[in-house]
Formats: structure tokens, C-alpha cells, sequence
């Protein structure tokens, strides 16, 4: 993974343009979080990066996206703070459709906001065999 990021800035240097400094910071955080196993220091990171650079519509919503996946692997104390940053992202970033769309999962995973409209589940009898109840026209 550490190639990739190395790349994707040379790649950027190649074709002429230095890479963006929202860009290299938001690298800078994803490398804390994944090789460095710090998600508490990449939480911060991403803050920063919002916090600085939230007119960069498609950096500040990946930050955030990545900023609630993080407090979903702190475990379950921390599912209100990811739900802010995913509504977040829905709330002011809506013209990131990806993103947006990738946040709007995670809300309804965590049963937020972001799920209406979404899948809904239910068990459902397949047939009345083996009940002993005589259903009326009205279900009851």
C-alpha cells in the first residue's frame, strides 16, 4: 500500500502538476490510519484536514468518510461520533455523489439518517403451513 501512495504522488509530479496539499495531507492521515494501525492520531489528522481545506468538496468528504470508518473500528462507543461525520458529508457534500453514496451506507449500517429510502428487511411466511391459526382476508 505504501508503493501505491509513493506512486500516486509520482504520478501527480509526472503529469506536470504537483500534488495538492489536501491531497497530501489526506495520504498523509490514510497512511496513519492503515500502516500505522493510529486511528486516534489519523481521527486527528482528518479534523485538520476539514477544518482547513472543507471548500476541497472532494478531500474534506473522503476525510470524513475515513474520519467515520475510524470511530466505527473504535468500537461501538464511538458510532455516534462516525454518524456525525457521515451525516456530515450527506449534509454538505452532496455534490460527491460517490462519496456521499459510500455514506449513506455506512448510516444505514449504523441505522442513521443516511438509510432512508434504503433496503428494508422482514420475515415474511413463505406459507401458512403449520400454524394453527385460521388467517382472516385482513391478515389478522
Amino acid at each position: 500500500m505504501r508503493q501505491i501512495l509513493i506512486l500516486t504522488i509520482l504520478a501527480f509530479l509526472a503529469a506536470g502538476q504537483g500534488p495538492d496539499r489536501a491531497e497530501v495531507q489526506l495520504q498523509a492521515a490514510i497512511k496513519t490510519e492503515v500502516f500505522d494501525g493510529n486511528l486516534k492520531g489519523a481521527i486527528e489528522q482528518y479534523k485538520k484536514i476539514v477544518s482547513s481545506y472543507g471548500n476541497n468538496h472532494a478531500v474534506a468528504a473522503q476525510a470524513l468518510v475515513r474520519m467515520g470508518q475510524c470511530y466505527e473500528k473504535l468500537g461501538e462507543a464511538q458510532a455516534k461520533e462516525a454518524r456525525a461525520a457521515y451525516e456530515r458529508v450527506v449534509r454538505e457534500y452532496a455534490d460527491q455523489a460517490e462519496i456521499v453514496a459510500q455514506a449513506r451506507v455506512r448510516l444505514a449500517a449504523l441505522g442513521g439518517s443516511g438509510g432512508r429510502g434504503g433496503l428494508v428487511t422482514r420475515q415474511v411466511l413463505a406459507d401458512a403451513s403449520g400454524v394453527g391459526v385460521v388467517l382472516t382476508a385482513d391478515g389478522k
